[in-house]
């Protein structure tokens, strides 16, 4: 009687787990991560869900472990394993082989490239397909906006020209003016620029924690006399 009991009770868990296999999976906040069976959110190809061999690819808008078909450096296209740094893989200018989130290999625009309407790659910080004196920048226009000193909200303006540099995000220097103690190095923007793209007397502010910030790294310097405007791809 005793080991009926226990069997049967082995079945009613066993019965209760088959019914209700998984967690109720969370939406994950970050675009790009995507659920996981155990409830939590990971990076596609992230191996840290997975046992060892596998990695986590995106399967119905959910992510599932799946054998690592190909070794290091190397990408499936095609049904083939192809080295990820082979120029021949992807010989358009300006691309390069990527890994997408259901672990398959796509050629996409490199690192500091953006691709145009026409379908092909374009650098950053060249001319292009601009017109004179128009440069490309690649990325998203990001909303970000500045408190002015009479309190108001208006929106940053990029990119603006200050001391011979073109700025395309807040910077932490060389404010229009001296800061309270309050705000003291605070990163500012200006609100409103002239055709030169330099700042018109008062019109900056101080932005807002959302807004990106100049590190200065790569920075492009141009002469006075250069005009720039921008085109986003």
């Amino acid at each position: 009687m005793h080991g009926t009991l226990i069997t049967f009770c082995c079945f009613i868990t066993q019965w209760v787990g088959f019914c209700y296999p998984n967690p109720v999976l969370k939406k994950c906040q970050d675009p790009q991560m995507f659920p996981f069976e155990n409830g939590e959110c990971y990076l596609p190809t992230s191996t840290d869900p997975c046992v060892e061999g596998e990695w986590a690819i995106v399967t119905n808008s959910m992510l599932t472990c799946e054998k690592i078909p190909c070794g290091p450096a190397e990408v499936l296209v095609g049904g083939e394993c192809r080295n990820m740094f082979d120029p021949a893989a992807c010989p358009a200018v300006g691309e390069r082989m990527f890994v997408d989130k259901h672990g398959l290999g796509v050629c996409d625009c490199d690192d500091g490239w953006g691709r145009w309407e026409d379908g092909r790659c374009y650098q950053e910080f060249t001319r292009g397909f601009c017109d004179q004196n128009r440069i490309i920048r690649v990325g998203i226009k990001q909303e970000c906006s500045a408190t002015t000193q009479d309190g108001n909200h208006k929106p940053c303006i990029f990119p603006f020209f200050l001391s011979h540099q073109l700025h395309t995000a807040c910077v932490v220097d060389s404010w229009p003016e001296p800061l309270s103690e309050e705000a003291e190095e605070a990163p500012w923007c200006p609100t409103l620029v002239d055709e030169s793209k330099i700042v018109v007397e008062d019109n900056w502010g101080l932005c807002e924690e959302k807004c990106p910030i100049e590190t200065h790294e790569n920075q492009i310097v141009f002469d006075n006399d250069f005009r720039s405007d921008t085109n986003i791809l």
